[in-house]
């Protein structure tokens, strides 16, 4: 139709912005993604007429590290569609503009995290983007937890009784994070995202978080669950046994200081932080498009790749 046009946003079109994300995601991050990371440059749209019908963003991310090379990479993020206009490729469009831009302005890698498992097959059937990238994600049920404190009570022989949960500021959990994540396939997040994550927690209640070596990140969700979104354990060198335990006191401390029904863990595939009380899956969770180009090394590396903050 004539009068639908894709383009970058006005000024005057920040309220529509504004509602659109209200409307699909609430506003819960919203401002503090205006004010941080907000570019109306590396936003795409699609109008008709004077009404806002689909956007998405996008937010360089940082750097890439992949089988020796670093590459700068970009985000697509909070992509959204009016619902009545859903399924007319408003969505498709404004994802393929921003990847297209993306390249052209020097990020060989573009990568987005799907909201639903379902788009997976929506951005691969339309050759947009490729799985990548995947988590180990483990539930523990309110009863697991109180078991684990249970029998953390009772024997503490694997644990170290030195070891707290400490609250560390937002720079400080960068430095302990790519120190943990070196010599594997990850995003190390630039400042811009670490401080939009620091505004989340400080939002919906949560922190950055070290325990011993080890570090986390920790959101409260308004269904009565918390969040681990970031969890990278200790050393791999450790035995197996001692890392498993080691695992469950930092959830156990995570426990006695967010009391919650369910704790959603995500951590880097492959890793040994489950074991057979755990619901522990392993599952896609975020998607690739590089620029051949310029970036022709990309391979996995010997974990599969983490993509970390997804900003979710």
């Amino acid at each position: 139709m004539k009068d639908v046009v894709l383009r970058s946003p006005t000024d005057d079109d920040a309220g529509k912005l504004k509602a659109l994300w209200s409307a699909v995601f609430s506003s819960v991050g919203m401002d503090s993604f205006f004010n941080i990371l907000y570019d109306k440059e590396l936003c795409s749209t699609v109008f008709r007429g004077n009404e806002l019908c689909a956007m998405a963003y996008l937010v360089p991310t940082g750097e890439l590290t992949c089988a020796g090379e670093t590459l700068r990479a970009a985000m697509i993020y909070a992509v959204a569609t009016v619902p009545e206009h859903r399924g007319k490729g408003y969505g498709k469009a404004v994802v393929d503009e921003l990847s297209h831009q993306a390249h052209s302005l020097g990020f060989p890698v573009v990568v987005l995290a799907p909201s639903d498992d379902s788009l997976f097959s929506y951005y691969l059937n339309n050759n947009l983007f490729s799985e990548w990238f995947y988590i180990d994600e483990l539930i523990y049920p309110r009863e697991v937890i109180s078991a684990l404190l249970r029998a953390k009570a009772a024997c503490n022989e694997f644990s170290d009784a030195g070891l707290r949960l400490e609250e560390i500021s937002a720079f400080q959990y960068s430095k302990l994070r790519t120190s943990l994540l070196s010599g594997h396939t990850y995003i190390k997040q630039s400042d811009s995202i670490i401080e939009y994550q620091n505004r989340l927690c400080n939002e919906v209640g949560g922190g950055f978080y070290r325990f011993g070596d080890s570090c986390a990140i920790v959101e409260i969700s308004d269904d009565s669950s918390v969040c681990v979104k970031e969890f990278l354990p200790q050393s791999d060198s450790a035995p197996t046994i001692y890392r498993q335990h080691y695992v469950y006191d930092m959830i156990t401390a995570i426990a006695e200081k967010y009391p919650a029904d369910t704790y959603i863990v995500r951590t880097p595939a492959s890793r040994e932080t489950g074991s057979e009380i755990t619901n522990r899956l392993t599952r896609r969770f975020g998607m690739i498009k590089a620029d051949k180009r310029s970036s022709p090394g990309i391979v996995h590396g010997e974990l599969l790749p983490w993509y970390g903050l997804a900003l979710d």
